[in-house]
């Protein structure tokens, strides 16, 4: 029968005691060297084989990470032009009746409907146009291409946008260029 106040040992602690005991003694019987040998020969191969497993798995994760990370590069543009041939097939159908001879009213009313197809194509895809006249000169936002003396406006007030600027959420893709009023 077991003493309740003695503490219950695994077999591995079991080991450690005697092994603990015997390397007190300073001496060690030739078969339990052998043995405990052996078997930290084993659990070093299979720790071993552990490792060699992990590393080959986070080598084949890395290769398969590459090759989707290239995959996305290739291919990852492919929803937004499929947005945007049609706005291309529209160009395209807008250039022949030039050649055909539509009259000027049409084709400009044809591009004008090109360009609202192109805007919401590209606001579908989180491309919005940066606000620019109006507002404070922001260098984040806009790229100040002139300085124009004014008296009526306060000075880094932008007053004419040259080019439109835009971005993807929050990351400008291109700023605005704009003119940009400083003090007389």
């Amino acid at each position: 029968m077991l003493n309740s106040e003695e503490p219950q040992l695994n077999h591995e602690e079991e080991e450690f005691e005697t092994l603990a005991e015997l390397e007190e003694e300073d001496e060690l019987p030739i078969d339990d060297r052998d043995q405990l040998i052996r078997t930290l020969t084993d659990e070093r191969d299979q720790l071993r084989d552990q490792l060699l497993r992990s590393v080959a798995d986070l080598q084949t994760f890395r290769r398969r990470a590459l090759a989707e990370k290239d995959e996305v590069r290739k291919y990852g543009m492919q929803d937004l032009v499929e947005m945007l041939l049609p706005v291309l097939d529209n160009f395209e159908r807008t250039v022949r009746s030039l050649e055909a001879g539509a009259d000027s009213e049409s084709v400009m009313q044809g591009v004008g409907m090109i360009e609202k197809q192109l805007r919401a194509v590209l606001e579908g895809s989180s491309v919005q146009r940066i606000i620019a006249v109006g507002q404070p000169f922001d260098p984040s936002l806009h790229e100040a291409v002139e300085l124009v003396p004014s008296s009526e406006m306060e000075p880094g007030t932008i007053v004419e946008e040259l080019s439109p600027g835009y971005r993807i959420h929050e990351r400008v893709i291109r700023p605005a260029r704009v003119k940009v009023t400083q003090s007389k």
